[in-house]
């Protein structure tokens, strides 16, 4: 049996106010480093420059609302409506190949920046820049934009004025190096009617196809839209294929 008074076991106090208190010390946190404050990787590879050329060339390619890159999937590229979402059939050879391009792209628009800051290469990205960039101030609130991609082997010219803005994109061989015969030739004209109302129409030259959207924005991330697309045949409307009418609501996470 233990000896002493209840409770009383080696190791413990019955009386604290002998006993010392520590001073307290302050606690040195170790400072960020320094490539913690950097861009996060993503945001240097896929930059806004980039993902807004991306996200209109696929618009081209493929459709402009999230309804007609669905509609486009299952009626022209062998895409079926799964339990789980849109699914493929059979190898997708169109966005390989623009897949393949982005990657080609993103090569060159990096190794731009590296041959920009280097004086030794610097001759020769200002070169480039002259024979693929010119832009002009036509007046006030007016420019003119054109652009080629040696990679893509496209041209872009946009003419933005406060009244609206236009796009006119010529798309050529993508395997070529250098500017072949146009596969592709559209124009687009996009205007704002209120601040949350624009209307964009669009003619593409080789398919013969004409299109005319309108897109309302009923909160910061959703916007509804409807399009109509109707096919010409020597610039008559071909009786042959029905217009193509559809009704988008889109909500951006």
């Amino acid at each position: 049996m233990p000896s002493g008074p209840y409770g009383m076991i080696d190791g413990y106090e019955d009386d604290v106010s002998g006993e010392m208190s520590s001073a307290p010390k302050e606690m040195v946190l170790m400072q960020k480093p320094d490539f913690l404050n950097k861009p996060e990787l993503k945001n240097v590879i896929f930059n806004n420059e980039l993902s807004n050329e991306f996200i209109f060339r696929y618009q081209q390619q493929f459709g402009f609302t999230e309804q007609e890159q669905n509609y486009y999937l299952i009626e022209s590229q062998g895409y079926y409506n799964s339990p789980t979402g849109i699914a493929a059939t059979q190898q997708d050879a169109q966005r390989q190949a623009f897949a393949q391009y982005m990657m080609k792209r993103l090569m060159e628009y990096h190794t731009d920046n590296i041959m920009k800051n280097d004086p030794d290469f610097k001759p020769i990205y200002d070169m480039k820049q002259k024979v693929s960039n010119y832009k002009v101030d036509v007046g006030p609130g007016s420019k003119l934009d054109m652009t080629y991609s040696f990679v893509g082997n496209f041209a872009n010219i946009t003419y933005a004025t406060p009244w609206g803005t236009t796009k006119a994109n010529i798309n050529m061989d993508p395997s070529s190096l250098t500017p072949t015969t146009p596969q592709e030739e559209l124009l687009i004209f996009t205007r704002p009617i209120t601040p949350t109302i624009r209307y964009e129409t669009s003619y593409a030259f080789v398919s013969q196809t004409y299109r005319l959207m309108i897109e309302k924005r009923l909160s910061p991330t959703l916007t509804t839209n409807i399009s109509e697309t109707v096919f010409l045949d020597s610039n008559v409307i071909d009786v042959d294929k029905a217009e193509l009418t559809l009704l988008g609501l889109n909500l951006a996470f």
